[in-house]
């Protein structure tokens, strides 16, 4: 004989979650679902002999971190409760903000109760479906990074690089290698310059530049540095050569060697991007709506490495020069 056995689904009041109810056809608002909160919710099904019934329980969490969600299952003869646990981590894409304050400590110490970081407030994006974060799934990481250039000890367990500074999402191109040599050679010559350096930190130092200067090297291609190992890059080869010709430095010579035809290839390929006729400086495939790649900031750019750069041999020399006063006037203009 076939029996209808009645069931009932509890799922238990907490105030770590809602339960949210569902719709005629199974819609549910995603922006403002209709929710039970702190409340018991018990659903009725009617299950027949010798069978089953899956019930979904949709709910969403209020607060972070480990939660237990209570379900009872109870019929006529039987009754049976689960106390299942969950994590729950912040939910929506991380927003990095960054500010920089100028602090000078030589005379008295100085007492900050607040710092001014600019956090949006409202996640929505006018006629966009899209949002900056989600409601209610607050997670903050504050970082300080201090001495000028940031913690001038060695510590393998915590060297500062691109993706420690939580700035972008870091991603492998010569850009973020280029960044960590930078980084790394101007702690070394503020340590240098402050007369904090010994004879086991510079050895150090200088073997993780030339781990950095190794890694840089393979986005060096036909003469220029590349982001991704595919077309030279104007911005970053005038930026590379900056940084190597300020990290030749007689007596790290030995243990940091930098081959000077890497810098003079990196010039003469900026070189060739200067316009004749008006001074500017432009990528291959430029892209204006960049600022970055924009005639004016790109010009700027170019001639400060220009300007940094000494002598080179043969007609670079000259040819450098000609391309300052260049952009001088078109900066000027």
């Amino acid at each position: 004989m076939s029996i209808n056995y009645q069931a009932d689904v509890i799922l238990d009041k907490s105030q770590d979650y809602c339960f949210v109810k569902v719709g005629e056809m199974g819609l549910v608002s995603a922006r403002s679902p209709d929710l039970v909160c702190n409340k018991k919710f018990q659903h009725l099904v009617y299950i027949s002999a010798y069978s089953s019934k899956l019930v979904h329980i949709p709910i969403v969490a209020r607060t972070t971190g480990k939660i237990i969600v209570e379900i009872t299952g109870r019929t006529q003869v039987d009754k049976e409760t689960k106390k299942i646990p969950f994590n729950v981590v912040a939910d929506g894409a991380s927003v990095n903000v960054h500010t920089s304050f100028l602090l000078d400590m030589t005379s008295q110490a100085l007492l900050l109760k607040y710092i001014n970081i600019n956090v949006t407030d409202d996640p929505i994006i006018p006629y966009q479906f899209y949002r900056r974060f989600v409601y209610g799934s607050p997670q903050a990481m504050f970082t300080v990074i201090g001495d000028v250039v940031g913690v001038p000890d060695f510590d393998e367990e915590n060297i500062v690089t691109y993706s420690s500074l939580s700035i972008a999402r870091p991603a492998k191109s010569g850009e973020l290698f280029m960044f960590n040599f930078a980084y790394h050679y101007f702690t070394l010559n503020y340590l240098r310059l402050t007369n904090q350096l010994n004879a086991k930190s510079t050895r150090k130092w200088l073997q993780l530049l030339n781990q950095d200067y190794v890694y840089q090297i393979t986005y060096f291609k036909d003469g220029a540095f590349t982001m991704f190992q595919r077309e030279g890059s104007v911005w970053l080869s005038a930026y590379c050569a900056r940084i190597y010709y300020m990290a030749q430095y007689p007596e790290w010579e030995n243990d940091l060697f930098i081959d000077p035809t890497i810098i003079e290839q990196a010039i003469k390929y900026v070189l060739k991007y200067q316009n004749p006729a008006f001074g500017y400086f432009e990528e291959p495939e430029k892209n204006a709506s960049y600022y970055r790649y924009t005639p004016i900031a790109l010009t700027a750019h170019v001639l400060i490495t220009l300007s940094r750069i000494g002598s080179l041999p043969g007609n670079v020399g000259v040819e450098i020069s000609n391309a300052k006063k260049l952009a001088v006037t078109y900066l000027e203009s």
